[in-house]
Formats: structure tokens, C-alpha cells, sequence
């Protein structure tokens, strides 16, 4: 019925805050007020923008007192100001935040060395940091590091086991150790069902086994839990892309980049999404963000276009490959979506996660009634997970 807003502004050290209360029938502003303070006292801030709130809604609405809740980690405290932030560059994600995020918790962790939540965050950071840029001679040594850090938390806090296992689980997925990712996602939503990183892992690891479905219903669980973040928008716009609904897909996609996310990140949902939309020029924009040389850019996206050039684009794609000019993570995507059957099966890159979500996308049907198919399910020991994926199943 009523909807209680607020902004804030710093200017230097003031900090101003304007709280509101809006009717939702008429949409009029009944009540406002503003709260001033100092970046060098902001419990006090916030117990005096309670206070306020709690009058302006007895004073309108005659709500009783809200009662006053005493913060459980001082925000003055350095360690935890560090935790935060770190938290914050890491779910932008990037080279750059990633690397930053790992430093700010390793400080964390020597002014306080039992903040288990930070060594958490330490280890989360250091199991995706191969993945931004990706570099897969990086993943093993990441990962040990990871489970190092791992172990402490466990030491420190039983309250963060769900967390724990998540990871683990993203880990395993990783490295393609199927059933060791299955179980320790499902355990990890069994001992807590709202943990958003383990819907998020465990969609991930399910379009990998080509329940696209399913997958849907777990990121769309972690973007009701946690909707104001980048990349699980992102994973939701993928989710739907999956399942062949792209207008939702495109919605949610814009969702993501208003969050932050930016497109030079990962870039397969936004070139899936500009393919489905027939949106060439913007394909072209994303390769040659990352990177990517103009010519066989150009040839692509106009065999794209026009079916009937892509034999004359094939030559110039391969003679790029061979030179090493096209990034390895590219190419069975790329002959995917040239409907090119021998070269998709030739390039399929076993050790790339990415790709093993499209073997089961709409735009791989034709492969997958290739006899040849059989040989990437092999390659990524997929067989007992996705055999009723296949046609006829």
C-alpha cells in the first residue's frame, strides 16, 4: 500500500539522506525527510534514519514504533569494510575486479584472521579468477588454492557448509567430474534452499547436461533471491535463450547491463542473443571487442547474413584459424552457426566449458543428428548424463 524510498548523497564527509513514503494508490508523497551525518559516524547515521522512519510512520499511518535493531558487524570496522568491497568487484566480475577483490580479502583476512565470511569470499575469488579472461593452464592451480581456503572456512563457521559445498560444486563442474559437481549442489541447496551461488552453479551444471528446463527454474530461483545481480541476470538471460525464448532474453540481458555487467565479460550470451535477433552489425562489435581481427570478423557475420556466402567465408575463417588469428573458444561456435557439421565436430573443444551448453541449443540440432555427436558426448564423458537428449530419447 505504501512505499517507503530513499537516496543519498556524499559530499566529502556529509553524508545526506532523504527518506520518502508514497501512497502506491495515488502515487503522491506523503511524508519525506532528511537525515545528515558523516561518512565518520555512519552507525549513528543509521539509527537516526531508523528513528526518523519509525516517527514519519506512526506520525502517517499510525504504525507502531519500529523497534531498533543493533547492527551485527560494526560497518567501522576495516576488515569488514575491505569484505565488502571485495564482494562488490567480484560480482562484476573481470580480470581486473577479480584481481582486486582477492587483494582487499587478503587484507581482510590479516586484520582479522577468524572472518570466516572473508575467507569464503577469498576462496569464491580465487575459483573463478581463470575464468576472467579464461585460461585454462591457471584453472588447476586456482582451484588448489581455492580448496585451501576452503578448508579453513569450514573450520571457522559450520553455518557457511552450504556455501562451501557450492563452491566445490562449481569446481567439479569445471573439471568436468560430473557426479562430484551433482551431489555437492544438491547438498548444498538441501542445507540451504536459498543460497543463490548454489541455484546458480547447479542451472549451470544442468544445461551442461542439456536440461535446459530445469536449469531455468534453479537461476530464476537465484534472480528472485538475489535480483540486483549482474551476472545472475546474465546466467537468466542465457537460461532463456536455452529454452528458445528470446524476447525474455533480451529483456533480461538489458536487465544485466544496467546492473553493470558488461558485454566484453563473457560474451556468449550477448553474441547468442544479436544472432537470434539478427542483429549483425552488433555481432560484429562484441568480436572486435575482444580482440578479434576485422577480416575474417567481417566474413563471418556476412555469411551470417547471407547463407549462400559462407563457403567463400569458410576459406577465409579457416585460413584465420590456421594462422592463429581467431581465439580457440571461438571456433566450434562458429561452425555451429554455419551449420557446418564436419568442422564443428573437428573443433569441438572437450576442455571448454562454454561450449558444452550449445551442444544441446537449438542451433546445434542439425549436429546432434549427426552420427558423429556421439564422439563429443565421449570427449566431455558426458554420455551417462545427457544419452536422453539425444533424438528418439
Amino acid at each position: 500500500d505504501y512505499l517507503v524510498e530513499g537516496a543519498i548523497a556524499l559530499v566529502g564527509e556529509e553524508v545526506l539522506v532523504t527518506l520518502s513514503l508514497t501512497d502506491t494508490d495515488s502515487g503522491a508523497n506523503i511524508w519525506s525527510q532528511l537525515i545528515e551525518g558523516t561518512t565518520r559516524n555512519l552507525p549513528a547515521l543509521q539509527a537516526d534514519a531508523l528513528a526518523e522512519l519509525s516517527r514519519g510512520l506512526e506520525q502517517e499511518l499510525r504504525i507502531q514504533p519500529l523497534q531498533e535493531n543493533q547492527a551485527t558487524t560494526d560497518i567501522e570496522d576495516d576488515a569488514y569494510r575491505k569484505y565488502l568491497e571485495a564482494q562488490y568487484q567480484w560480482s562484476l566480475r573481470g580480470a581486473g575486479r577479480i584481481n582486486r577483490a582477492i587483494g582487499l580479502l587478503r587484507e581482510a583476512i590479516a586484520l582479522r584472521p577468524e572472518f570466516a565470511e572473508a575467507h569464503l569470499a577469498l576462496a569464491q575469488s580465487l575459483a573463478v579468477k581463470p575464468f576472467y579472461p579464461r585460461d585454462r593452464d591457471l584453472i588447476a592451480e586456482s582451484f588448489t588454492q581455492a580448496r585451501a581456503v576452503l578448508a579453513v572456512v569450514s573450520n571457522l563457521n559450520e553455518d557457511l557448509t552450504a556455501d562451501v559445498n557450492a563452491l566445490e560444486g562449481f569446481m567439479f563442474m569445471k573439471e568436468k567430474r560430473w557426479a562430484e559437481a551433482e551431489r555437492h549442489l544438491k547438498l548444498a541447496l538441501e542445507q540451504d534452499s536459498d543460497s543463490v551461488l548454489a541455484h546458480y552453479w547447479y542451472s549451470n551444471l544442468l544445461s551442461n547436461f542439456g536440461d535446459y528446463q530445469t536449469a531455468l527454474i534453479h537461476i530464476e530461483l537465484a534472480a528472485k533471491l538475489n535480483p540486483m545481480s549482474a551476472f545472475v541476470n546474465d546466467r537468466l538471460a542465457l537460461a532463456y535463450l536455452w529454452v528458445n525464448d528470446t524476447a525474455s532474453a533480451t529483456y533480461q540481458y538489458q536487465v544485466a547491463i544496467k546492473l553493470g555487467y558488461l558485454e566484453s565479460r563473457q560474451p556468449k550470451t550477448a553474441i547468442l542473443l544479436a544472432v537470434r535477433n539478427q542483429q549483425w552489425e552488433k555481432i560484429r562489435t562484441l568480436l572486435m571487442q575482444q580482440g578479434s581481427e576485422s577480416g575474417w570478423v567481417d566474413a563471418f557475420v556476412r555469411g551470417l547474413a547471407e547463407p549462400a556466402y559462407r563457403p567463400q567465408a569458410t576459406d577465409s575463417i579457416q585460413s584465420a584459424m590456421t594462422e592463429g588469428a581467431i581465439n580457440r573458444r571461438f571456433w566450434f561456435g562458429i561452425w555451429v552457426l554455419f551449420e557446418d557439421a564436419e568442422r564443428a565436430v573437428r573443433d569441438f573443444d572437450a576442455d571448454d566449458n562454454q561450449d558444452i551448453e550449445l551442444l544441446w541449443a537449438a542451433e546445434s540440432a542439425f549436429l546432434r543428428a549427426d552420427t558423429r555427436f556421439a564422439r563429443l558426448l565421449t570427449a566431455t564423458n558426458l554420455t551417462d548424463y545427457a544419452q536422453y537428449q539425444l533424438p528418439g530419447n
